[in-house]
């Protein structure tokens, strides 16, 4: 009877040697963790002695209520601060209850409330990558601003807008200005900036996903300086604007990008189009037909729906295997004597019979005859 009259209790886990209590610690999972450090200050400073590896931290803001995910690999457990919580079972939800005592008196909406638990978790078990959603047409009670007005906000990684509707270019300026961290952005579910809306760090993010380009302009294009890869999906251009854009990249003083472009386009190349007033070669040595222009070598191939460019120095190597010379030296060499040849033959108009300029031309043609039969490519001159 005295045994079964007898007070259950809990292990006595601060009573273990500290090699056992920081192993057991370790085992646990990150909800556990986190509920352990809330049962007393001491075995806060336990856990936060044992240095526990890294995890996940992601935060949807929302009215009525913000969640804040966290844990590790595939097990990830939820907290939900708002006036109306989920349904969901107790061992995946830690409670506002249960973190109260984390709270300070400061802290009475919905977005300091997540900031603050957010810098506890952290402190005690660090941040390996996270990530923000931000659920734009409930955030009724809240701003990006102010979401992005905290420093542990702007440490993210990741920024997911989500909701279907626009957002406006003063927010999304202020997260790509004030999230230093920031290597990926998705805009998703109909969600869009303004048309005509640019920043010049959007496409110098590692990843940047829109549903749909409709609101780029041509003219955003030419504020493109040093970029890597650059994808855009379904957008409103035409071939006569890609033209423009073909011609403000050739006279540019600077790389506007060093490995490709990609653009969604419904229709194949029209080369009288997209080419007019340009002069080019038109090559197959690569495999499919591709049209290449001086200023490095600028190669241009439609493939999958998809206009393709890619931007190569004279020796850099094709990387699909093909015969003979992989560089693209013989193409370079050649738009150089196209070019070269085009001043001296309007030079030949204005000084009429000058034997030194017709000498000059006629070692030009031998030697595009030659690059032409090594390179397989042909001669198209702009008018």
């Amino acid at each position: 009877m005295m045994d079964e009259q007898r007070e259950i209790r809990g292990f006595p886990i601060q009573k273990l040697p500290y090699l056992v209590t920081s192993r057991i610690i370790r085992l646990m999972e990150s909800w556990e963790q986190l509920r352990l450090c809330i049962t007393s200050k001491k075995m806060e400073m336990i856990t936060r002695s044992v240095n526990l590896a890294p995890m996940f931290y992601g935060c949807l803001f929302q009215d009525p209520y913000s969640i804040i995910v966290f844990g590790r690999e595939n097990h990830f457990r939820f907290f939900s601060c708002g006036t109306a919580g989920q349904e969901t079972g107790i061992d995946r939800f830690v409670t506002l209850e249960e973190v109260s005592k984390w709270l300070k008196p400061t802290e009475t909406n919905q977005v300091e409330i997540i900031v603050g638990l957010l810098e506890k978790f952290i402190s005690i078990i660090p941040q390996s990558y996270m990530e923000v959603h931000l659920n734009l047409p409930e955030m009724r009670t809240m701003s990006i601003q102010n979401v992005f007005f905290h420093p542990i906000i702007r440490n993210c990684e990741a920024v997911i807008i989500i909701g279907g509707k626009e957002i406006s270019s003063e927010d999304l300026n202020f997260i790509l200005d004030t999230a230093s961290l920031l290597r990926h952005l998705r805009i998703e579910d109909t969600s869009t900036p303004p048309y005509g809306y640019f920043h010049e760090k959007i496409f110098k993010l590692k990843h940047f996903k829109c549903h749909t380009y409709d609101w780029i302009c041509i003219e955003s294009l030419f504020t493109l300086k040093n970029h890597g890869k650059i994808s855009i999906g379904k957008n409103r251009f035409s071939y006569a604007d890609l033209n423009r854009f073909l011609k403000y990249w050739v006279h540019c003083e600077v790389d506007m990008f060093d490995e490709y472009l990609h653009i969604d386009m419904e229709e194949d190349i029209p080369e009288d189009e997209l080419f007019d007033g340009i002069t080019r070669l038109n090559s197959n040595r690569f495999g499919l037909p591709a049209y290449l222009m001086r200023k490095l070598i600028l190669c241009i191939w439609y493939q999958k729906r998809t206009l393709k460019l890619g931007a190569w120095l004279p020796d850099d190597r094709w990387p699909i295997e093909i015969e003979g010379d992989k560089t693209f030296r013989g193409e370079y060499d050649a738009l150089r004597a196209v070019e070269r040849r085009m001043e001296l033959e309007q030079t030949l108009k204005e000084n009429y019979d000058v034997e030194d300029i017709l000498n000059e031309i006629r070692e030009l043609n031998e030697q595009l005859e030659e690059l032409q039969e090594e390179s397989m490519f042909t001669i198209t001159e702009c008018i």
